[in-house]
């Protein structure tokens, strides 16, 4: 399973579609931090949290990775994680890789080694050292993939695994006690936390990459609302599998008490029963959420326009278009529109609250971050009224997907490598290394005369591929291996056999986690060429991915 593969495997819901890129209030499901006061933003050349109470900057930092989740900051500073307080203290680390603080744990890597759990006294819980990726715990549990297995088990508080590693991907994580996992074969189904199946692996897909974890996941598994794929089409089950509603639309959301769905490229509303509450017959929109009003994509008089209508269809509001549909109304009675490029606030009346002035508004919890003119970011209220006055180059990825029920530091990395097949691999190749004459260079590794030209100055001798690296030697030489024979005409060039060979040029690419190991692995490859009797003098180089050996055998 590759690096995407394994991202998918805890986080294939980050992909967000258009029609529920805002689907339910933040906050109700999923994975959702209320701990705003302090915003984490970019300006210049340096990261801070913005007290949004006072308007102070606290700490200067390479760069902020999340927001407070329990109590704690992820920081990065020189290419290390930290975790501080919300006194901006450093409390934890240097770690290589980590999660946030989720149920009093957080999933960390120190800088060469495997994975760990510690709790908010930075306390070491116990050790994963087969797990290769593991995600935040859940309901008590964490889902973590095997390094050896190449498979997708689950581990308690505890440090047990509960479930042995056989699942070749998940869907997040546990959700009112059960987990959405798929087989080999690639056919999804549920298990409970005794790993007992609790609805048989047959769908083609569950949730949707299109859903939000404060959506498809949370509230479908806690409701018995589940979508499911069969084949290329959508459907709901209830808990124990049973249908809901059979599949038969493009693609369905859960929206409010009701879905939003898509058949034929058309978006419409059904009830829970999948009887038609809205026909199918808009090309763009945006869901209820909790809101009266859904967002429409219009054509009134051959002008596109943005309309909002209500759950009996009728447009309540309709505004000039720009270039999408509007976003969703929150509990507050606002909704994010955009006019002549503009981004503003409505009411549920279709008046402006705040007049669209804004590059872009986003949510952050009852309040806006909002870009100005000149592109920089700010925080204001429902009123328009800056809390944060607008001075600040970005806002960082994890308040964004706060909104979605998502976090970024969801994930944590083992950063153990083990280089002994990478540098037994190299010394494989080193050892065929010697002052050879052309002829034996040629039965040694099996090459012909046409193997070596005069309009190049090396040949390959040897290759060798493998999960980690790949080794590549050549033979180098000079003119000197060639010998003039005239016939009559011109000169033939005739391989000198007798000719000697003592120059060898050794590539050393290195792949994945390797990489970032890569001043171990030369200084371990420098020691062995240092050790090698045949070799009299080597020069190394190095690149970001690869090191290059010249060397000159006795």
């Amino acid at each position: 399973m590759n690096t995407k593969n394994l991202i998918y495997a805890f986080m294939c819901m980050f992909a967000v579609s258009v029609m529920c890129s805002c689907s339910s209030t933040p906050g109700n499901f999923g994975l959702y931090s209320d701990d705003l006061r302090y915003l984490p933003v970019e300006k210049d050349d340096y990261y801070t949290f913005v007290d949004i109470k006072t308007g102070e900057e606290k700490g200067h930092y390479d760069e902020i990775l999340s927001m407070y989740r329990d109590g704690y900051a992820m920081i990065q500073e020189d290419d290390s994680i930290y975790f501080v307080n919300h006194d901006q203290e450093k409390c934890f680390g240097p770690y290589a890789s980590a999660t946030s603080f989720s149920e009093g744990i957080a999933w960390v890597a120190p800088k060469g080694k495997g994975l760990m759990a510690i709790n908010k006294k930075g306390e070491t819980l116990f050790d994963l050292p087969q797990a290769e990726m593991v995600g935040i715990f859940r309901e008590g549990l964490s889902i973590f993939f095997d390094s050896e297995k190449r498979k997708i088990g689950v581990v308690d508080k505890e440090g047990n695994v509960v479930i042995s590693p056989k699942y070749q991907f998940c869907i997040g994580m546990y959700v009112d006690g059960l987990l959405g996992v798929a087989e080999e074969n690639g056919k999804y189904g549920f298990i409970d936390k005794e790993g007992n199946v609790v609805i048989p692996f047959q769908y083609d897909d569950i949730i949707g990459d299109g859903g939000m974890y404060n959506t498809n996941l949370w509230r479908g598994i806690k409701e018995g609302r589940i979508p499911v794929k069969k084949g290329s089409q959508w459907g709901v089950v209830d808990r124990e599998g049973k249908y809901v509603i059979t599949p038969q639309f493009d693609y369905i959301l859960l929206d409010g008490e009701n879905y939003l769905f898509r058949k034929d490229w058309k978006y419409g509303w059904c009830d829970r029963d999948g009887k038609y509450i809205i026909e199918p017959q808009y090309e763009e929109v945006s869901p209820f959420g909790n809101g009266p009003l859904a967002s429409v994509g219009l054509e009134i008089e051959n002008e596109d326009m943005v309309g909002y209508i209500n759950i009996d269809g009728d447009t309540v509001i309709t505004l000039p278009c720009d270039d999408e549909v509007s976003r969703p109304f929150w509990t507050n009675g606002l909704a994010i529109t955009q006019m002549d490029g503009e981004y503003g606030l409505i009411n549920e009346q279709g008046k402006w609250e705040v007049n669209p002035q804004y590059r872009e508004i986003a949510l952050y919890g009852d309040m806006y971050l909002v870009k100005d003119g000149e592109g920089d970011w700010g925080l204001i209220g429902k009123d328009g009224k800056y809390l944060v006055n607008p001075a600040y180059d970005r806002v960082i990825r994890d308040v964004y997907l706060n909104n979605s029920g998502l976090l970024y530091a969801m994930v944590a990395e083992s950063d153990y490598f083990d280089m002994t097949s990478v540098v037994d691999d190299f010394e494989t190749a080193i050892s065929k290394v010697k002052t050879w004459s052309v002829a034996e260079v040629c039965e040694f590794f099996s090459l012909l005369d046409s193997d070596f030209s005069r309009y190049r100055t090396n040949t390959q001798l040897y290759y060798e591929s493998g999960d980690n690296s790949s080794v590549e030697m050549k033979a180098v030489y000079g003119s000197d291996i060639w010998t003039q024979k005239s016939n009559g005409w011109w000169y033939d060039y005739i391989l000198n056999k007798d000719a000697k060979i003592n120059q060898y040029l050794v590539i050393l690419s290195l792949k994945n986690k390797a990489i970032d190991h890569l001043q171990s692995i030369e200084d371990a490859i420098e020691e062995k060429l240092r050790s090698n009797p045949e070799i009299s003098d080597f020069s190394i180089q190095h690149d970001n991915s690869s090191i290059t050996i010249n060397l000159t055998t006795k």
